[in-house]
């Protein structure tokens, strides 16, 4: 399939979700998740969290859509925005708590310097960035 064509789907898919119809929300899912989810899952780094967020962004997009504007930009502009958008606000609501426990974990381990990969590890080595410079 054309990416015009995919185009116009979306945007008569969107239209239709914009009047209620849910067959519409299905055909803009199938089109659209692969992408909306890898948006979320890069933003968000854990598959479960990217999963919750994809569920958000398609209610939004359930609610919005009629808002929806093609002549303002394309329909896959509109939906990564959503995600995206979505996807920083579950983490400004939620990653304080991994900031927390990041900075935790790191002041009990600042003592020594990070180990960094390399082929000596594999041979029963460490490796550290102090030995190495």
């Amino acid at each position: 399939m054309d990416l015009d064509n995919n185009r116009k789907l979306i945007t008569t898919a969107l239209d239709a979700v914009g009047s209620g119809d849910r067959r519409a929300l299905q055909t803009v899912y199938r089109l659209t998740a692969t992408k909306l989810f890898a948006v979320c899952l890069r933003i968000l780094g854990e598959r479960g969290e990217a999963e919750d967020v994809l569920q958000e962004v398609y209610m939004t997009v359930w609610r919005k859509a009629a808002a929806f504007d093609p002549a303002f930009c394309s329909p896959m502009t509109w939906l990564i925005a959503i995600a995206r958008n979505r996807a920083i606000d579950h983490l400004r609501a939620h990653g304080q708590n991994r900031t927390r426990s990041r900075r935790r974990s790191s002041s009990r381990t600042t003592s020594r310097p990070p180990t960094w990969p390399c082929k000596a590890r594999r041979s029963g080595h460490s490796c550290n960035a102090a030995s190495t410079a």
